[in-house]
Parts: C-alpha cells; structure tokens; sequence
C-alpha cells in the first residue's frame, strides 16, 4: 500500500471515528441508556452484543479456513448498515413501545456484528502498509482520535452522542473504501502459522486478552446490587480509555518493531494480585482505584493486540481477518462468560453468606495466575535442542552464518556430501539451505550434474525436518531437476514486490535468504558494514519480520507458493 502521509492520516481518523462509535454503542447500548457501571451498561445489550461478535467472528473464520473469503473480500457494508440502522433507532425513540429486554437484545445483535466485521476490515488495511511500523503507527493514530472523541461523548445528550456517533459511522466507511481502492491484497494466505512454536506465541498473548477480558466481566457483575458497586460504578469510562491510551503509546514507542500482549499481560500482572489481594480488606478504601486500574489493564492489553494483529498477520504470513476474529470473537466469549460467573458469585455470596470481594478475589486470581505459567514457558523451534545462541535465536537458527561458511566447503559438492553436511548437529538446516545455495551459485548450475545436486540438496533440507513445508511442497517434475538457487530467487522476487523493495534491498534480500551475514553481503558488495545493516533493518522494518529466520521462512514460503502455481 504505497499511500501518502495524507492518506495515511486519513487512515488513522477513519479508524479512530469507527472505534469511537463502536465505544459509544458499547458503553450507551446504541444510545439506549445514559448511564453505566463501568463498562456494563445494560446486561441484555451486554450478553447479546458478546454472544453475536463471537458468532460472527465463529462464521469468518469458517469463510476463511474454506477459502470461501480470500483478502480484499470482506464488505464493510453490512457492519455500517448495521451501526447506522442502531443509532437511527436510538436517536428516534421508535424501539420505546417494546419490551427493554428485547431492545436491549437487538442493539446488541447490532453491536456485535458490526464490531467484529469493522475491526477485521480496518485492520487488514493496516496490515497491507508498505511496512509494519507505518500500519503500526496508524492504529495507534486510530485509538488517540477515539480517546479524544469518547472524551467528548459523556458532555452530549443522548440524541446528540447518537447522531454524531451516525455521522462518525459514515464518514469512516467512506475513507475505508477510498483506502482499500489503493491496496494490492495477497493471494489465499494460511489460516495459522505452520510452525508450532509460532502457534504457541500466538496462542499465549490471546490467553493473556482473554483471561483480562474474563477478569474484567467478573469484577462488573459480581458487584452489582452490592454495596461494593462503586469499586466500578464510580468509574467514568474515559478515564480508564485515556490512561490505556497513553500507555499504549509508550508500549508502542518502546516495542515498535515488535509489540507484544504477553509483555504487557506479565506488566500489569503484578499490580492486579496486589489489588485483588487487598479487595477483601480494603474493599472500601480503594473503591474505584481497584476498578480504575483493571479496567486500564484490560484496554492496555486490548490495544496493544490490535498493534500486535498487524505487526504479526505480516510477519507470519497469516489471514489478518483470522486474527482479528479470534480478538474479537474471543474476547466477546470471555467476557460474556465473565458476566456469567460475577452473576453466579453474587447469587452464591447472597444465598449462603460469603464474603463478596473474597469470592471475587478467588474467583480473579486463578485464571490470572495459570494464563502467567502458560505464558512463561518458551517454545523454540523444532531441532532447537532448548539452547540458544547469540542474539537470543535458537541454535541453529542464530548461527546460519557460521554454518553457511562451514559447509562452504560443500561448493560444488554431490548429494552425498550435502547430505553430510546437512546433518550436523545442531546446525542440520542451515547447512543444508547454504549448502544448497552454494552448491547452486556455482556457475548457475549450468549442467545436469549441478542440477541434480541441487535437487538433492533440497532433498537433504527435507531430511532435516527443518525445511518449510511449502518450499518442500514445490512440484518437482520428473527429469526436471529444481534449481535451488531460483526458487529462493523466485521467493526473494515475491517479497520484494509485495513489500515494494529497492534494487539493492532486493540484492541484499538474496543474500539473507541463503543465511548469509551482514559481514559478508558488506565484503560481497563491497559496502561497507553499516551501510548493509542499514539495508537489513529496511528490509526487516518493511516485511514486518524480527529475525533473519522469520525473513527466510517468508522466502522459503513465497517460493512455496510460487511452485504450487
């Protein structure tokens, strides 16, 4: 998406006035009431609005693991038509007649839907900037414009909250349509990562979203009808959204390259069990303290995984529109199964004489404290062996350099002696890639015999286990020996135009591909050190990747997908 800084402003307005109707619809139940608890403005609007966002994201999902909703597809206009069909009849007062429950119901029917499809069509927007950071930076753009608007909100009378919230709804389905007429979608991408360890991470900062959102709905419901109301009530939402706001920015500043749930979730921890530790205490001196600082922790979380569905839907190679329906469905599950146990805790607290805040701090700090183990164990890769090499990457994957010049000697090398190479310990796969490479830059494999080893060489990544699956997976013809060398060219090809790299980011992007370090692209080029570190950390920050592993797993998937064809 090779937008300018004006369309990129436009971005962040349209996304923040989408996120500040939604907030408005949220915390008003679609201008239907003019006061809440916390969050929790009603709790027919609450448990319908909860139920529909998880339904919806359920059938996204399930459009997109069938192939049935490929990139670019998903239409903003049945959400918009369904926030705006919300307001109409809030602002009107038609819906006065019928019973509160059902209202209730169907503006969050409403809300639910149109949350869940918004989200996954702004954020694939984002997700297809010409690099990470700048989409990054325009959802971080998105969610000030919302803090500043939902600020506003509490000064407007119902009728006025309700049509500025129509006219917001508007004006951003209006910019989205001119933003996605400039982007350039990829194919079909894979639902997840293939890799397990990559599917554990992502797997550990959803638990840490959803356990906060679970904690959260807790606290709200378990306290209504007491007199411990006000550990929430006295709770202006603005503040809380505020405060995430500026934090989320600092986050966002400190982990640009790389922003990351669980890095807060193990951040706000901390500050959570001491809270909930003293709740049966000093339930009433802290009073809205203890709300005010859980529900922040919550929205810190939530906003830093919007930053994290783009920064990682790139990197991975993964459908934005999967992660964005796990975040949304996901917390719209939790949090309604939340409401549904501070429900049951204040019935069991009623019926037999238990003390509320103790139930409560019980009932938070488990799933609090188990998310924490699951969040603390490291995955590596597979053939990792559990050590780790300089630069925090496992070994094996940290030293591609130093096996690179190992299997140097393999240059022009038969299938046997790549196959020996590749089955060094602790270094299985990056030999047999730069092996490979080797084997098939020597004159460009001009004869059968260099093609045949290549072939073999591609055959001695297979042996490792290590390999990419989709490069593994590139049809090889009987009697028409792969080249290694193009494939990987062919996939460097691929990277280089989706993310719009220069000539020399593409030439240094060949060279990375093969595992080699920045010492010897600077002596093969004949640049100096600095100069190809500054070219790497381009690449890196436009591909949206954090490792030179992560870079050639890209590679080795392009090249993939480009055989497949």
């Amino acid at each position: 998406m090779a937008n300018g800084f004006s369309d990129r402003v436009l971005g962040a307005a349209g996304f923040g006035l989408c996120k500040a109707a939604i907030s408005v619809a949220y915390i008003t139940a679609m201008g239907s009431v003019s006061s809440s608890v916390g969050f929790v403005s009603e709790l027919d609007f609450m448990f319908t609005m909860n139920m529909a966002s998880f339904v919806t994201a359920f059938v996204v999902l399930l459009l997109v693991g069938t192939g049935r909703l490929r990139p670019g597809r998903l239409s903003q206009v049945p959400a918009v038509i369904a926030l705006l069909v919300g307001f109409f009849l809030s602002a009107t007062g038609v819906m006065t007649g019928l019973p509160v429950g059902a209202t209730a119901a169907l503006y969050g029917l409403l809300c639910g839907f149109a949350l869940t499809v918004l989200n996954a069509a702004w954020l694939e927007v984002f997700a297809a900037e010409s690099d990470a950071t700048t989409g990054v930076c325009q959802v971080l753009g998105g969610l000030v414009v919302q803090c500043a608007l939902v600020s506003v909100a509490p000064l407007l009378a119902s009728f006025a909250a309700s049509v500025l919230s129509i006219v917001a709804v508007a004006t951003s389905a209006l910019l989205l349509s001119r933003l996605k007429r400039k982007v350039a979608f990829p194919g079909r991408v894979p639902l997840l990562p293939e890799r397990s360890d990559e599917r554990f991470r992502l797997l550990q900062a959803c638990l840490c979203l959803f356990v906060l959102v679970g904690v959260v709905g807790i606290l709200h419901t378990t306290v209504l009808g007491s007199q411990s109301e006000h550990i929430v009530g006295d709770v202006n939402m603005w503040m809380p959204l505020v405060a995430a706001t500026m934090l989320t920015a600092v986050v966002a500043g400190l982990t640009m390259r790389h922003p990351d749930p669980t890095a807060v979730y193990k951040g706000c921890l901390p500050v959570m069990l001491v809270l909930l530790s003293l709740l049966p205490f000093f339930g009433e001196v802290l009073g809205g303290l203890a709300g005010l600082v859980m529900i922040t922790c919550y929205d810190v979380c939530g906003m830093v995984f919007l930053l994290f569905i783009v920064d990682r839907t790139r990197a991975l190679g993964v459908s934005v529109y999967a992660l964005s329906s796990v975040y949304s469905g996901g917390s719209g599950l939790f949090l309604a199964v939340g409401l549904g146990i501070g429900n049951a805790l204040g019935a069991l607290s009623a019926d037999y004489g238990l003390s509320l805040l103790t139930l409560l701090a019980f009932a938070a700090i488990y799933p609090l404290a188990l998310v924490l183990l699951v969040v603390l164990r490291r995955v590596y890769p597979a053939g990792a062996a559990g050590s780790r090499a300089e630069g925090g990457e496992p070994a094996g994957v940290a030293q591609v350099e130093g096996a690179g010049r190992a299997s140097a000697v393999a240059r022009g090398a038969g299938a046997g002696e790549v196959r020996a190479a590749a089955g060094a310990d602790g270094e299985r796969r990056a030999s047999a890639w730069a092996s490979a490479g080797d084997c098939a830059g020597e004159g460009r494999l001009r004869s059968a015999d260099a093609g045949a080893d290549a072939q073999a060489a591609v055959g001695a990544a297979a042996s490792t286990g290590e390999a990419s699956s989709d490069l593994l997976r590139a049809k090889i013809e009987p009697g028409v020996a792969p080249v290694v060398e193009d494939v990987l060219a062919a996939g460097a090809d691929a990277v280089a135009a989706r993310f719009d790299l220069t000539r020399r980011e593409r030439e240094i992007l060949g060279y990375l591909a093969r595992g080699r370090s920045a010492r010897f692209i600077a002596e093969t080029l004949v640049i100096s050190e600095n100069t190809a570190w500054a070219h790497i950390k381009r690449i890196y920050a436009k591909t949206g990747v954090h490792s030179k592993q992560e870079l050639m797993s890209m590679v080795e998937r392009r090249a993939g997908e480009g055989a497949g064809r």
